[in-house]
C-alpha cells in the first residue's frame, strides 16, 4: 500500500476475494454445503466493499461502500451463526469421528476365499495393460 496507494491495494485484495468467492461457488456446487454458499456472498460483499473503498476515501462516495459493508457484516454474522451451531459440516471432523470409532475385535481375521477352479493361462498377459507396450518384456 506504500508502493503505490490505497487504490491498487483495494484492489489486489479485492481480486483475492473474488477467486476466493468463485472458488467457494464451486464448492458449494460440488457439496450443496450452506456454509459455503453464504461464505461466497460475504467474499462477493467484501470484494465488491473493497472495489468501493477507494472511491469512499479519496472522493467521499460512501453511500455503495456502506452497502457492501452492511453485507459484508450480515453475512459475517450469518457465517458466524453456522459456525457457533455447528451447521457447517467439516469434512476433516467427519474424518476423526470415523477414526475415532472403536474397532470390534475378532478372534480370527483371515476368511478363506474360494480359489478359481481349474487352471488359467498367463499367454498374452505380458503386454497388459496395452497391446504394444514394452513394460511386460
Amino acid at each position: 500500500m506504500a508502493l503505490f496507494g490505497p487504490r491498487p491495494a483495494f484492489y489486489v485484495i479485492a481480486v483475492a476475494f473474488a477467486l476466493h468467492a468463485a472458488y467457494s461457488l464451486l464448492m458449494y456446487r460440488l457439496t450443496r454445503s450452506m456454509g459455503d454458499l453464504v461464505g461466497a456472498a460475504y467474499l462477493t460483499f467484501a470484494c465488491l466493499a473493497c472495489l468501493s473503498a477507494p472511491n469512499a476515501i479519496l472522493y467521499h462516495e460512501k453511500r455503495p461502500y456502506l452497502f457492501f459493508a452492511v453485507g459484508v457484516v450480515l453475512f459475517g454474522v450469518c457465517l458466524a451463526y453456522l459456525a457457533l451451531n455447528r451447521k457447517l459440516k467439516w469434512r476433516g471432523r467427519e474424518l476423526f469421528e470415523l477414526a475415532a470409532m472403536p474397532v470390534e475385535q475378532i478372534g480370527n481375521g483371515y476368511t478363506a476365499r474360494p480359489l478359481p477352479a481349474g487352471a488359467s493361462s498367463t499367454r498374452g498377459t505380458r503386454s497388459w495393460p496395452l497391446p504394444n507396450s514394452r513394460r511386460g518384456t
